[in-house]
């Protein structure tokens, strides 16, 4: 096994621990390893994790995660969380993933939320594909 491959085996295998501090160390230590290896998969389950700062440390961690696995579909469903720190997580991480129509229209909608680190991530994220989209037309030109 190459130690990549063994250290992201024992990180998965870390997601299971009771301690939730335990799993929320595992979440980070494998955003780092970054894509593949099967830690994108591993990284969406941990956004439905019972724990609040495991789900907002799971929405951090898919940051460069782009759009495989599924992790798009997920990061979605977290803008909708019930605790704040996981929706905030979820919105700073939209700013990879583009001009998408369902991401800007969740993103707005969060424009209202009571909580003003939410509105805050929002709009920055909403800042940031709006800059991407303005490269990518000047690319084109």
């Amino acid at each position: 096994m190459v130690p990549n491959e063994a250290r992201a085996e024992q990180l998965i295998n870390g997601l299971t621990d009771p301690a939730w501090g335990a799993r929320m160390t595992a979440v980070e230590s494998l955003g780092k390893l970054g894509p593949g290896l099967g830690v994108a998969h591993a990284l969406v389950k941990m956004l439905e994790d019972e724990n609040e700062w495991v789900r907002s440390s799971a929405a951090q961690a898919l940051d460069k995660f782009g759009y495989q696995d599924g992790v798009l579909e997920e990061l979605m469903k977290a803008l909708s969380d019930e605790v704040a720190k996981v929706r905030e997580a979820a919105a700073v991480t939209m700013r990879h993933y583009g001009n998408d129509p369902k991401i800007i229209k969740k993103l707005i909608k969060m424009l209202s939320d009571p909580n003003r680190n939410i509105r805050s991530a929002a709009s920055a994220a909403m800042r940031n594909i709006d800059n991407m989209g303005r490269m990518d037309q000047k690319k084109q030109q």
